[in-house]
């Protein structure tokens, strides 16, 4: 199978503490310009919490987490959930 590659409306899941929660790509090479500090890119997202308004962010894709190392700037593809 071929691997995924962020692109725009793509449905991912963004890390908001420890919970996986919707999002949507809107940009996929989003550049990261900050004073004084090296540029990054990363992917846009519009993140839907449940019961409060959309957001907008930008994160890195990071399909393997380890314990203790999540934080609110990355994303990763939805698990797989087998047909009942």
């Amino acid at each position: 199978m071929a691997e995924k590659v962020p692109s725009i409306g793509r449905v991912v899941h963004f890390m908001y503490g420890d919970a996986h929660v919707p999002a949507i790509i809107t940009d996929p090479s989003f550049v990261v310009k900050e004073s004084g500090k090296p540029d990054w890119t990363g992917q846009a997202l519009t993140v839907f919490l449940p019961a409060a308004p959309p957001f907008t962010t930008v994160a890195i894709h990071q399909e393997e987490i380890a314990p203790g190392t999540r934080n609110n700037a990355t994303w990763h593809w939805p698990e797989y959930v087998p047909a009942v």
